[in-house]
């Protein structure tokens, strides 16, 4: 067991594989079940986590369930659901995930075994959370946060703190409320050295840092995910994914002339994403790598990304929908397709709101002006654009903010009112100042400076 795990570790993926054998074949050989067992769930994370073979993990998982109430012993039962759970996940098949580890919660409360109690809730809520159910996420998510702290369980407190509690709080609007936790997942994290916690967290503080206009923090934090990330590569390709496409956007929005820091980091994502372990989270990635190459008139790109985000399964397929129709939107724009474009954002404005998405209700009311106003839909176009900044304004989305004082003046120039037009390009001017006091760096700030200064 520990010469495989230290070979599958080390990417020795065959020479894992024949120790798993030989570990199957000794539990065979002496009739001994828990080795068995524990050999065949080896066998199957390997199949399937590493080899992408997933009809032949879950074909031994079979028979570890087989097995196992055969004999009725369920010890191997948790292992056999959390790679059965990670299965489903990279098949973006959320309720099979839900229904296994709510099996595990049952298994955990009939043997009162609290760890097993805990590790089906952290992924009943994480799964929840996916789904967007994010209501029903939220209250397993505490139950299971509760379970962590009475038995000291860190790891699972860092998770659930870094996940789905923090989503909730994302997805209800409360950046405040979502970064407090993300910090304390953070921070026990680091203490207990576990790197997951750390690499989520600090993805999804520089996401937040990126929605309110703070681009140096966002960078700060895209490079800590992605640094507590990069040891992991060859065992986890998914874990760089999220923040090589949130540093490669981030520099976008601070100035297209950092156009080889956006290159060095949506390259390297696209190369991930050719494996199948890197896709599983491909969904934020390829919001970003598709919007930047609209914005950067790579149109064939873009198509490429935005149609593997809206179909092809992954983890954030639901969460990232929203997102991804809006940049369907910005596509169809950029190729002269007004009617595809107005229809989806229409699309992105129900999807945010279906599920209560508050995070997503400035940008998808953004771009749904966007391309009223190209269209010269002046007069529904500027009242997309006034929801996109009240909505924009609790949350501190300056970006947002900017942009649609930028697009209302757009709007008002061709309903022919020249000095509303100007007072609402005086607003966006504002708040592209207010961004620009946010850096330090001088030559970042100068380069937003200029960059959105151009676009009045």
């Amino acid at each position: 067991e520990g010469l495989g795990s230290v070979l599958l570790f080390s990417n020795q993926i065959p020479e894992a594989l024949k120790t798993y054998q030989d570990l199957l074949a000794i539990g065979e050989a002496k009739a001994h079940l828990p080795t068995r067992l524990s050999a065949l769930n080896k066998l199957a994370g390997v199949y399937a986590l590493r080899m992408g073979d997933f009809q032949q993990g879950e074909a031994l998982l079979a028979q570890v369930k087989s097995l196992s109430h055969q004999h009725d012993d369920k010890s191997a039962i948790p292992e056999a659901s959390l790679i059965h759970c990670q299965v489903c996940t990279a098949k973006a098949d959320f309720k099979s995930v839900v229904e296994t580890m709510a099996e595990v919660v049952a298994l955990g409360k009939e043997m009162s075994n609290q760890t097993y109690i805990l590790l089906g809730l952290e992924h009943v809520a994480t799964s929840l959370v996916y789904m967007t159910q994010f209501d029903e996420a939220k209250i397993k998510a505490e139950e299971g946060l509760r379970v962590a702290r009475e038995i000291g369980e860190r790891e699972h407190e860092a998770m659930l703190l870094a996940m789905p509690i923090a989503v909730c709080h994302i997805r209800d609007g409360d950046f405040a409320a979502a970064s407090e936790a993300l910090q304390e997942g953070l921070q026990i994290a680091r203490n207990i050295g576990s790197l997951l916690p750390q690499i989520i967290g600090a993805y999804l503080l520089a996401e937040i840092a990126r929605w309110q206009g703070d681009y140096e923090r966002a960078l700060s934090n895209g490079r800590l995910s992605l640094e507590t990330a990069v040891p992991l590569e060859s065992v986890e390709a998914a874990l760089q994914v999220p923040a090589l496409g949130s540093l490669g956007i981030a520099y976008l929005e601070i100035s297209p002339k950092f156009i080889d820091k956006i290159a060095e980091f949506h390259l390297h994502a696209l190369q991930l994403l050719e494996s199948p372990m890197g896709r599983m989270a491909g969904g934020t990635a390829w919001s970003d790598l598709g919007l930047c190459a609209i914005a950067l008139g790579d149109l064939k790109i873009a198509e490429e990304c935005i149609e593997k985000g809206l179909n092809y399964p992954n983890m954030f397929i639901w969460l990232e929908r929203p997102r991804q129709l809006a940049g369907a939107a910005l596509l169809a724009q950029a190729k002269g397709d007004q009617a595809t474009a107005v229809r989806r954002a229409e699309e992105a404005c129900v999807e945010a709101r279906k599920s209560a998405m508050q995070h997503f209700y400035a940008f998808t009311s953004l771009v749904l002006g966007q391309v009223l106003v190209a269209k010269g839909e002046y007069e529904a176009g500027l009242e997309a654009l006034k929801r996109a900044e009240a909505e924009a304004r609790p949350l501190e989305m300056r970006p947002i903010l900017r942009q649609a004082n930028q697009e209302m003046g757009r709007a008002l120039d061709g309903l022919g009112q020249a000095d509303r037009a100007e007072a609402k390009r005086n607003e966006a001017r504002r708040v592209a100042e207010e961004i620009a006091d946010l850096f330090e760096d001088q030559e970042l700030r100068q380069a937003y400076l200029e960059n959105a200064g151009g676009k009045f």
